[in-house]
């Protein structure tokens, strides 16, 4: 906020509840800002907290979220991956998902979620520093979602199209995978595989 030096503040920390876990006084000095700190106890209520900035008058400056939660160690170990890296239009991308527990044992029949993306890139050329070498057209890709359980041996595959239609004359193409397995608890952890087109 780009407030005057000397200006009184108000910051206060709301709860999920939205109750009022503590509000505090101070000043803003000559960059526009003030530092505070807030102490959760181990009893604390997680969630997400709204920390609200207030003039002197109770208007609000700004407001910011922050969460608020147990460490929970992950139970998965994740790996995703794509046949290859690079594409071509009409070629089938597809993703093999490895799921093991961090014990040791295959996560046999966990439910995912494998999110497919394609996105217009860029390219240029240390040669041509001064060139763009932008293609002024846009693509539309809608996001595709499939979804399933692991097999025994926590092995899952899917197959996504690229279709030629939809990235005509785009120029270079990237393609993104995020595979999202969930453990027995709901608790999802999501892995990344990247491609060119």
């Amino acid at each position: 906020c780009q407030v005057h030096c000397g200006v009184p503040v108000r910051v206060k920390l709301v709860m999920p509840s939205r109750k009022e876990f503590a509000c505090v006084r101070n000043m803003l000095n000559e960059q526009g800002s003030c530092d505070l700190s807030f102490s959760p106890t181990k009893s604390t209520m997680t969630g997400t907290y709204v920390v609200e900035m207030h003039t002197g008058y109770d208007v609000l400056l700004n407001s910011h979220r922050i969460s608020v939660e147990d460490f929970m160690p992950d139970r998965l170990k994740v790996n995703v991956q794509t046949d290859k890296t690079e594409y071509k239009p009409r070629d089938n991308v597809t993703v093999n998902i490895q799921a093991d527990n961090l014990y040791g044992t295959p996560a046999a029949n966990k439910n995912y979620e494998c999110v497919y993306r394609l996105t217009k890139g860029t390219f240029s050329s240390e040669r041509y520093p001064d060139y763009s070498f932008a293609i002024h057209n846009d693509i539309s890709v809608p996001e595709e979602t499939k979804e399933g359980k692991t097999d025994g041996k926590g092995s899952a595959s899917e197959t996504f199209e690229i279709s030629a239609a939809t990235i005509a004359d785009a120029g270079i193409v990237n393609g993104n995978v995020t595979a999202t397995v969930f453990d027995e608890t709901g608790r999802p952890l999501h892995r990344y595989a990247h491609f060119n087109v």
